[in-house]
């Protein structure tokens, strides 16, 4: 009976605290508590085994808790781009035109080289980012918005001319092919331009030089 008492004060009472969500326990959770370690005791484990056993099961819970909380704030800082990392992202999407193998790797490569963050961007940040700029979207920097203004407004239109679709391709290439290099050039290109949605003369000259 004693040993029954000391047990129940060692599990917390009335008072125990859930460790992972650090609200009072239940009465039925601590009775199973109590039953649980009433059979270790019957086993032959002493109280002081049974101490040393809840403490490192706290331990462990605590830990547990830190890493989500240390992987939380990782996934957090991660999704904040600095000025000099969308200067950057323009450079790559410049640098590496659609078609090219493993381009978006190659442009989180380009990234990663030049800022070198702590946390290397992914392929897919950079998709998810560039993506976000092209449609207009309001970037979530919640603590940069002073300083990325400005880069990306340039990353902005950068994406908007950058991105091409096979529809506009393949109109590109059917405008060469209708009008020779012969023409005039600056006719030349105002007629094919004409032939490819949404986009300039400007854009379909950058799109032929690259």
């Amino acid at each position: 009976a004693d040993q029954l008492t000391e047990l129940t004060t060692l599990l917390g009472g009335s008072d125990a605290l859930d460790d992972k969500k650090n609200t009072p326990l239940q009465p039925e959770v601590l009775a199973s508590h109590v039953r649980t370690k009433v059979l270790q005791v019957r086993e032959g484990k002493s109280i002081q085994d049974i101490q040393a056993e809840l403490a490192k099961q706290k331990a462990r819970a605590q830990e547990e808790a830190a890493v989500a909380e240390r992987q939380r704030l990782k996934k957090k800082l991660k999704q904040q781009w600095s000025k000099e990392e969308l200067s950057a992202l323009a450079k790559a999407v410049k640098k590496y035109p659609p078609g090219g193998a493993n381009r978006w790797g190659a442009i989180a490569l380009f990234v990663n080289n030049l800022c070198k963050p702590d946390n290397p961007r992914t392929k897919e940040e950079c998709i998810e980012k560039f993506n976000q700029i092209a449609s207009g979207a309001k970037p979530n920097n919640n603590n940069n918005n002073n300083t990325t203004t400005t880069a990306t407004t340039s990353t902005t239109a950068d994406a908007s001319s950058a991105v091409w679709t096979a529809d506009q391709d393949r109109q590109l290439q059917e405008g060469l092919s209708k009008f020779p290099s012969s023409m005039d050039k600056n006719e030349r290109w105002n007629n094919i331009a004409k032939g490819v949605d949404g986009k300039t003369k400007r854009d379909c000259v950058q799109r032929f030089k690259a």
